[in-house]
């Protein structure tokens, strides 16, 4: 606990804060909290800004100077002093965050080593499942007509494991490569893209598709954006079932300043007890027996959506089909041009 003047000038350091940063009771008497503070003058200045302006507390993370010469992370919750409508000065709470900044380094080394043991399992597994492929395919075509119906039905089940594998291991690396990308924002026209997924979806044209006159243009990664649709209006497609009048609907609004998503189908719906997992990784909901899909499309969307401070939710219920709601933010050109 720091208690300092207006200008910031240190008056009174508890134990704990002594203790911390190792200087003795007399160092602190006329020193500037700023002075202890990685690029302090300039901290303090917003700092300063920010509680005088509002009124309120105002948390901050810093780095402040230790007597051996190691800054240490801190996370305080400042507030004003007055007395009766004047300020005379500031009280700062802070907690030493050495421990967690160690933990999180700790947690992204092990994720690291992770994510560098699942790429070389990844790539090893590609050659024999490669080479399965290819003896199998020699089967279906020197062999197939000399097998009777159960053969070629071994056969065709092990040529369809062989590609869904294949299909697991590249949706695993681009997942994995998604972490590592580097992303390229720019106005996407939401018609276009959309139409383009109908038309690869959709390649019968049986399926109602109902679409607003006029989307936005969205500032986004394009190759996110189209994960994200894409992936959500091909399980729209894939898990319609035997219905006569299939149905799928894209509306959206803009709210708190992003935009509103849902896309709605008439389809087989989702179990209750299935919901809450359909965004985990490999995770495939009962009634997927024999529909493709690898478990790692939706967890993919989520994860880009929540990078963008999004929310993605499902509402669904068996034989009525399923709605999906999803967010990303509406101004994220201002967010790009602060950055730049």
């Amino acid at each position: 606990m720091i208690l300092t003047d207006s200008n910031g000038k240190i008056k009174f350091v508890n134990e704990s804060g002594k203790h911390c940063l190792g200087y003795s009771n007399g160092f602190f008497m006329g020193k500037s909290i700023h002075s202890l503070m990685l690029n302090g003058s300039l901290q303090f200045s917003n700092l300063k800004s920010k509680l005088l302006s509002n009124g309120s507390s105002v948390t901050m993370n810093t780095e402040l100077l230790c007597k051996s010469g190691k800054f240490i992370p801190v996370s305080w919750t400042f507030s004003t002093l007055k007395d009766k409508n004047d300020s005379i000065g500031f009280l700062g709470i802070g907690k030493d965050m050495t421990n967690e900044q160690n933990n999180k380094y700790e947690i992204e080394k092990k994720y690291e080593d992770l994510e560098q043991f699942i790429l070389k399992m990844s790539h090893n597994l590609k050659s024999p499942i490669a080479t399965q492929q290819g003896y199998l395919s020699l089967i279906e075509q020197d062999y197939l007509h000399k097998l009777d119906e159960e053969g070629r039905f071994y056969v065709e089940r092990a040529l369809k494991n062989v590609h869904h594998m294949e299909s697991m291991i590249n949706d695993l690396l681009y997942f994995l490569q998604y972490n590592r990308g580097r992303r390229t924002s720019e106005n996407v026209d939401l018609n276009e893209m959309i139409q383009s997924i109908i038309d690869d979806t959709d390649i019968n044209g049986n399926i109602y598709f109902s679409v607003p006159s006029e989307l936005p243009f969205v500032f986004f990664d394009k190759d996110e954006l189209k994960i994200i649709f894409s992936n959500i209006i091909s399980n729209s497609v894939k898990y319609m079932g035997h219905n006569d009048h299939p149905r799928i609907e894209i509306n959206y609004e803009i709210e708190n300043g992003n935009y509103h998503f849902h896309i709605s189908d008439n389809g087989i719906g989702i179990d209750k007890k299935c919901q809450p997992y359909i965004f985990d990784l490999f995770y495939r909901a009962n009634g997927s027996n024999g529909i493709e899909g690898t478990g790692i499309g939706l967890a993919l969307v989520k994860k880009i959506i929540e990078d963008h401070s999004g929310t993605i939710s499902v509402h669904s219920e068996p034989g009525k089909g399923t709605e999906i709601h999803f967010t990303i933010p509406a101004n994220n050109i201002l967010k790009e041009y602060v950055m730049n």
